[in-house]
């Protein structure tokens, strides 16, 4: 019954090492290629103006020798106080939805959304 159950345990063993080999496999060498340019095409457009996403005032502040890019939108009558919109992972400040962004601004409040150091428009951190 050992030798038996030690034989099952064996080949489950080896189809699930094989399954993991083919997912890494597929994940790994099956992906688009990207053209030889991508650097530069990705350079030019973080250096283009975004008009039609940007409609606050905008720039860059400087931490630990990276440029961090920030949008801060100030309502037209008064000013309650000011929100700060944190992007969570996987995005940039320019993932919040504008419907969202004008109701606050509508609301009377300063929104300010910035973009962490490596996503968006702000610098990337090598390796």
């Amino acid at each position: 019954m050992k030798k038996l159950l030690f034989k099952l345990l064996k080949i489950f063993g080896i189809t699930l090492l094989i399954l993991l080999t083919g997912i890494i496999i597929l994940i790994f060498f099956t992906g688009p290629k990207l053209p030889d340019n991508t650097d530069m095409i990705i350079d030019n457009v973080m250096n283009s103006e975004l008009p039609e996403f940007v409609k606050g005032k905008s720039g860059y502040v400087v931490s630990d020798n990276y440029k961090i890019w920030y949008e801060s939108i100030t309502p037209k009558d008064s000013n309650k106080g000011a929100i700060l919109l944190f992007m969570g992972m996987a995005t940039d400040a320019l993932g919040w939805p504008q419907t969202f962004i004008d109701k606050l601004v509508n609301s009377g409040y300063q929104v300010i959304r910035y973009d962490y150091r490596g996503t968006g428009l702000s610098d990337w951190v090598e390796d």
